[in-house]
């Protein structure tokens, strides 16, 4: 094996149970941890010169009834251990396996060196049972792909990871509950705050229980409405509210995880995360939140939803870049902030955001009043402005591949789907047409992503290459054309073209929403052409 530029020989008695990297006299070098047990190692150090550096002959104290044997792994990835009455390593790359490993080649452990580039890698990772993997069945991979993503990192607004400082988080702990009014250890809510609102417990007993708001003061949620006389039953399983003291709860649109907000205009607040992984280009940066002030009609949309400012940290110049002014939630709950660069990430993994809110205003429609003029006239006035008066932040997200820019599978033709990794004309029509393995057409439409392991002729090989260009819904349509022009080819050649004398890329993003009548609509969203 080698280590920086020195090559290590080895010739123990006795396993490799541990690698680890040390430095003897400046130089990076590769160290054998070697077993409680004891043994015999020779082991010689040579430099890029080929001159020997260093030599430990021995290791240790053994009886020698143990000299002749060895302790190995039958499985490098679990924690059993076997005694073997042979070395299990030699001078070969070969030998160099312990020979439970050799014995079962094609069965090889999968070794990670860096970030998962599909969600369908996880079939490479250890299970239970010595060589068993989690791709053994691909039932496991399809419960793990339905909550589970590797094309982007999340980052949550309220999260272990992060420290966060301005707005606040909609969450509380449960202090106390008394029939049907939940006392919170915080609270410091506005009176009637939380009104029309739904209250979600994270843990404990009650967890992913739900239970409709009807009032609020300062510290104490009214899940009843006034005058009722039965208890408040949760959903979706009807339980009673009885949750246990130190439960956390989120305040909100009943998400599964806890937004921040300001009822605040101008106010600003920074999220730092910690332990993020490095970005090696540009990626999309997208804000998710909450939509709840858009009003639709026939003929026109207007979307009332706070206005947002959002700043990265670059760690390289140590100050903020604006990446845009002024967006607003769409009716996805999300838009696309810009693009973020590897100096936005720092060495150590953290990962600064500003968000600063404007436009932050509660309006509530009014029906049309009358007002006398002086003349005796009758004018009609009348606001069909919908705001919240409230600015919400619920995660970001870094991908570097295009998140709008993926396949629907429950939309997709057959040459569309096709033309994806991995995927023959045979599986895309039964992709196409929800063949299950039985060959009946009834998986359509697919309501998570592991669905579409159940497909007639899918394998969890084929579902690791082609994961991260699948989708289940179209909200969005990414096109992207490019173009050359070539200098036409001399006179009498044969030559189909000559060199490039010009070309363009185009990228062009659309959002598809519904209209009121059913039909769907696209809307320019972005145009890029350098």
């Amino acid at each position: 094996m080698k280590s920086a530029r020195n090559e290590i020989f080895i010739e123990p008695i006795g396993d490799d149970r541990t690698i680890i990297n040390q430095s003897l006299a400046g130089k990076s070098i590769m160290v054998l941890g070697l077993p409680h047990k004891g043994g015999i190692v020779s082991l010689t150090l040579k430099n890029e010169y080929d001159q020997v550096c260093a030599r430990t002959i021995d290791y240790g104290q053994v009886e020698a009834s143990q000299l002749n044997y060895s302790s190995q792994r039958s499985d490098p990835t679990k924690p059993s251990w076997t005694i073997s009455p042979h070395a299990s390593i030699s001078g070969l790359n070969r030998l160099a396996l312990n020979r439970a490993t050799r014995a079962r080649g094609e069965r090889a452990y999968y070794i990670k060196n860096g970030l998962y580039g599909s969600i369908g890698e996880l079939r490479h990772v250890s299970a239970f049972d010595d060589f068993e993997r989690l791709g053994d069945n691909p039932i496991r991979i399809a419960a793990i792909a339905d909550v589970a993503a590797c094309s982007h990192v999340r980052l949550d607004a309220v999260a272990a990871n992060v420290t966060r400082s301005g707005w606040r988080a909609a969450c509380d702990e449960v202090a106390d509950t008394r029939a049907a009014t939940l006392t919170a250890v915080n609270g410091g809510w506005e009176p009637g705050q939380w009104k029309g609102h739904t209250v979600r417990f994270l843990t404990g007993p009650m967890r992913g229980e739900r239970f409709p708001i009807f009032d609020n003061t300062s510290r104490a949620l009214v899940l009843q409405q006034r005058g009722a006389t039965q208890q408040p039953l949760s959903s979706p399983s009807s339980r009673p509210l009885r949750p246990l003291r130190g439960d956390q709860f989120s305040i909100g649109p009943g998400y599964a995880t806890p937004l921040c907000y300001t009822r605040r205009p101008g106010e600003q607040a920074e999220w730092q995360w910690r332990n993020v992984p490095p970005i090696y280009t540009a990626a999309d940066l997208y804000l998710y939140g909450l939509s709840d002030s858009i009003r639709t009609t026939e003929f026109l949309e207007e979307n009332n939803n706070a206005a947002l400012d959002v700043d990265v940290w670059n760690f390289k110049t140590e100050q903020y870049d604006r990446l845009c002014q002024r967006k607003q939630y769409s009716k996805q709950d999300s838009f696309l902030a810009g693009q973020v660069l590897p100096a936005h990430v720092s060495a150590s993994g953290d990962f600064k955001l500003r968000l600063t809110a404007h436009g932050v205003v509660e309006r509530a429609p009014a029906t049309a009043r009358s007002s006398r003029a002086a003349r005796g006239t009758t004018i009609q006035k009348a606001s069909d402005v919908l705001q919240s008066g409230v600015a919400w932040f619920n995660y970001a997200l870094i991908s570097p591949i295009p998140v709008p820019g993926r396949v629907n599978i429950n939309t997709a033709s057959e040459r569309l789907l096709a033309s994806l990794p991995g995927i023959t004309p045979q599986l895309a029509s039964a992709i196409a047409n929800g063949y299950n393995r039985g060959g009946a057409p009834v998986l359509k439409p697919y309501r998570s992503l592991g669905d579409v392991l159940s497909v007639r002729g899918m394998t969890p090989e084929i579902f690791e290459r082609c994961a991260n260009l699948l989708a289940l819904e179209t909200a969005v349509l990414t096109i992207e054309a490019d173009a050359e022009l070539f200098k036409p080819p001399p006179p009498g050649t044969d030559e189909l073209k000559q060199a490039v004398i010009g070309s363009r890329h185009l990228r062009t993003v659309f959002r598809l929403d519904t209209a009121p009548d059913g039909r769907a609509r696209f809307t320019l969203a972005e145009s890029y052409a350098p």
